[in-house]
């Protein structure tokens, strides 16, 4: 007989199918900071208004009068932003991504060209080039919708 607690925890681990180990050790880390805040019990409403309030101030970099550019995802290489214009109806930007190089402001448009640019280490030009080879750069993993690009650096060693 299962109780109460086990059936909420068979309801999370089938949330995480197709997570990593560290995307999930991350989650529960981002999870306990907001708890941190926060009474007994848990107002499912105010936890999700704090959490928004803290993703617009942290991932909201304002590039210019025009829009803004929200952190989509990141890893040690690049951080991904998507684009929402201030003027025009995010149906015209949907697929308006770019990244940055760790340390720097300058974003660029998510291409291939840009990416070989811009990316210069060896091991990485590898990798991209196998993966150009089967895949676009917005290409997204069918189980858990990031970027296959992203998982694809995050197995990159760093040496």
């Amino acid at each position: 007989m299962y109780t109460h607690q086990d059936r909420i925890l068979k309801q999370l681990i089938v949330q995480l199918d197709g997570l990593s180990k560290l995307e999930v050790y991350d989650l529960l880390h981002v999870l306990e900071t907001l708890l941190l805040d926060h009474s007994s019990p848990i107002a499912a409403n105010q936890l999700l208004e704090h959490y928004e309030q803290r993703i617009v101030e942290k991932r909201c970099i304002q590039k210019t009068d025009k829009g803004c550019y929200y952190l989509h995802d990141h890893c040690m290489y690049l951080k991904i932003y998507k684009y929402h214009s201030f003027r025009m109806p995010n149906i015209f930007y949907r697929n308006a991504l770019c990244f940055s190089l760790p340390k720097k402001i300058q974003c660029y448009p998510l291409t291939k060209q840009n990416l070989r640019k811009h990316l210069i280490h060896p091991a990485i030009q590898l990798a991209l080039t196998a993966f150009f080879a089967e895949h676009k750069p917005t290409a997204r993993n069918p189980i858990t919708k990031r970027l296959l690009l992203m998982e694809v650096l995050d197995g990159i060693d760093p040496k």
